[in-house]
């Protein structure tokens, strides 16, 4: 590996792809030689219909899910016989199958002439098949297996609930037939990009020096960093391409968050058949290291969702609330293939997790200023029970002083920019710029900070100049920023409307003062508020004028939402800190499912999500502190109402005056959307009926 073997944390940050290309990425040459010597034994694995008969091969292993070390790397090659007719039988011995398999692998060979590049050894009872290729080795041990998946490509419930059924009946330890499902694990490895796997090798080499550093015997590297990775990347990122080291600093952040840790995937299997529901939920709660699903039946579900219900019943039976238990053992780390199967044990976590500090405070991977990285929880909402919801919104969701000093730095300069330096040039004004947003509100997300900054120009003098100006004012405003970057020393990265007369400029803000990328969004709007004294009401006059234009025209709702941020912002910034957590609390949920859902636009606003969350406390409770958990799951209850909601404020507006009487009772008698068929709480095109504060 070269001159940074001996500490890949060494590595500059800017430098992990190059090291990982020269360094621990095999030679494709020496692949390919692999890859023919490997179809050349699998074809004389099949060959024949003398006993015991062949009837497929799979690879696993670092060699299967593609992250081979350069030098040398291990692999499986599993043979499915077809005398395995069911799980149970692989406990027969099979000493005597490899045997013969042994004999008949090296006759095969030997007549098709392959005598060089393969060496079949038999090692301790067991069979090995290395694969050399030039400086490059891959040593591959045979594993004979039943054929579970058969000819079909996914499993279906029964392959597991046969699975538990052997397990039970043979004794079987957690995850012994996961070799089975070799096949599955291949494809689930085949469909991730070749930088995360770049990842993957990344993680590899660093524990083997961190083997050779503890003088621990060498052994291949976990699989669970490798699914680690994989999760991480999936959370966090989701693009084929990205930089190393955020990647990088995710995993390392997890690996220290060890205790909390809680992976799983529910792409082969899922909680929908109520045995695979409860070997899950028995993992995922388990109590110990060697404890091992019952397979006590479990009680029909209520309905959805799927997942253990905020204090109340798990689907499938018992308390959330148990997942609290002080002898619940984390980490746990599912196999995406086997729901048996955890592979997190045999890792030395606390050693592991001080490797990880050293490396996260390393000057060539941040230091004391830490780099980028992504957002990425150790485990999900839902597993979290209701009386630690608490800590779980200040542990993962509430930003630290350090980011919202930082946030508030970065909003700053920006407000100095378009106050003083965008428009200078120009015969445009800038009268005023107001914060909004969610650092404005004080419900930023950790990780996911963001700021909307409205802009009121000179040259919008009303609501109909706003439509007609605001694009002259963003390609100003773009223009500018472009240039006071280079002068200031920022990074700024523009995201691409999709519109092609946008309403708003957005785009993200990095420097060397801030360690995680700031997003803000300008908006040109028209100053309909004037210098309005704190807590007055604005005067009719100002909602008179937009009655009228909505009245006249086609306008979508909330268009001049913009020139109403200070109502809205204040809306929410006075309310207490304890149900600013619990908006927190509803855009992580409301982000979660945002990540599944498939339809775009098919979610309704977030700013809705948060309004409704206000309201849930003022007609629920309406004190400074109240319980968390019961506050939640209000609002859950009341999204599942959608087709009956209707929510308005009169602290701005109010049915007095009579024309906005007439456009209130409009608005409120406008009738609901229909049902709609998939995920019933959330999918939504509109809020059925939340009428903004504000505007």
């Amino acid at each position: 590996m070269g001159n940074w073997e001996s500490q890949v944390s060494s590595v500059p940050a800017g430098q992990l792809g190059s090291f990982v290309q020269g360094h621990l990425r095999p030679p494709e040459d020496c692949l390919w030689r692999v890859a023919q010597t490997l179809a050349a034994v699998r074809a004389a694995l099949l060959e024949g219909d003398t006993f015991p008969v062949v009837r497929g091969v799979a690879t696993g292993g670092s060699y299967g899910r593609g992250t081979v070390l350069k030098g040398h790397s291990d692999g499986t090659l599993v043979l499915f016989l077809d005398h395995l007719a069911r799980f149970q039988d692989q406990k027969t011995i099979q000493k005597e199958l490899l045997t013969i398999i042994e004999g008949q692998l090296k006759a095969r060979l030997c007549a098709r002439g392959l005598t060089e590049g393969c060496e079949i050894l038999a090692v301790g009872g067991g069979l090995a098949i290395e694969v050399l290729a030039g400086p490059q080795t891959v040593s591959f041990e045979v594993l004979l297996a039943f054929d579970a998946l058969g000819f079909g490509e996914n499993p279906s419930p029964w392959v597991y609930r046969d699975l538990k059924r052997s397990m039970d009946e043979t004794a079987a330890c957690p995850g012994e037939f996961a070799v089975c499902f070799t096949e599955l694990q291949e494809r689930f490895f085949g469909e991730y990009p070749r930088k995360l796997k770049d990842l993957m090798l990344l993680m590899k080499c660093w524990y083997q020096q961190c083997q050779k550093r503890w003088g621990a015997p060498s052994s291949r590297p976990p699989y669970a960093l490798e699914l680690l990775a994989a999760y991480a990347w999936e959370q966090g990122c989701g693009a084929p391409d990205f930089d190393l080291a955020q990647g990088l600093r995710a995993v390392l952040r997890l690996i220290q968050q060890q205790h909390q840790l809680c992976v799983y995937w529910t792409v082969n299997y899922d909680f929908e058949d109520e045995t695979v529901r409860s070997v899950l939920l028995h993992q995922l709660g388990s109590q110990s290291p060697g404890h091992r699903p019952t397979g006590a039946s479990c009680p029909s579900r209520s309905g959805d969702p799927q997942e253990p219900k905020l204090g109340g019943q798990l689907p499938g039976g018992g308390s959330a609330d148990r997942f609290s238990s002080p002898g619940i053992r984390r980490p746990v780390i599912l196999d995406p293939v086997d729901p048996t199967n955890d592979v997190s044990g045999h890792i030395p976590w606390p050693r592991l997790k001080e490797e990880a500090e050293l490396w996260l405070s390393s000057p060539k991977l941040g230091g004391e200023a830490p780099g980028h990285s992504w957002n990425v929880l150790p485990a999900p909402l839902f597993m979290t029970p209701g009386h630690l919801l608490d800590k779980f919104i200040k542990d993962f969701l509430q930003p630290s002083k350090d980011v919202l000093d930082q946030l508030g730095s970065a909003v700053d300069d920006i407000c100095t920019f378009l106050q003083n330096d965008c428009f200078r040039h120009t015969a445009t004004k800038v009268q005023r710029v107001v914060q909004g947003g969610s650092a404005a509100k004080g419900t930023a997300l950790k990780n996911g900070s963001d700021a909307d900054l409205v802009v009121f120009p000179s040259t919008i003098r009303s609501y109909a100049s706003q439509r007609k100006e605001r694009c002259r004012i963003i390609r100003e405003i773009r223009k500018q920023l472009e240039a006071w970057q280079q002068e200031k020393k920022f990074e700024v990265t523009f995201k691409i409307s999709k519109w092609k007369a946008p309403r708003v400029l957005s785009f993200s803000l990095k420097s060397k003062n801030v360690s995680e990328s700031m997003d803000f969004n300008v908006l040109p709007a028209f100053d309909a508020l004037g210098q309005l004294p704190s807590g007055s009401r604005p005067r009719p006059e100002v909602y008179a004028e937009l009655m009228d234009l909505y009245s006249s025209s086609d306008l979508p709702g909330g268009e001049f939402s913009a020139c109403f941020t200070e109502l809205q912002r204040d809306f929410i910034h006075c309310r207490p800190a304890k149900l600013k957590g619990l908006i927190r609390l509803v855009k992580h949920w409301y982000a979660q499912c945002e990540r599944k859902t498939t339809l775009k636009g098919s979610l309704p606003p977030k700013y809705a999500l948060e309004l409704l969350t206000v309201h849930a406390w003022e007609q629920g409770s309406g004190a400074e502190t109240f319980g968390t958990a019961q506050g939640f799951r209000t609002v859950l209850e009341l999204v599942t109402k959608y087709q009956q909601l209707c929510i308005f404020w009169t602290v701005n507006y109010d049915f007095e005056d009579e024309a906005m009487r007439a456009f209130l009772l409009t608005q409120i008698q406008k009738p609901r959307c229909p049902p709609v068929s998939a995920d019933r709480s959330l999918r939504r095109s509109r809020s059925d009926l939340i009428l903004s504060p504000g505007p």
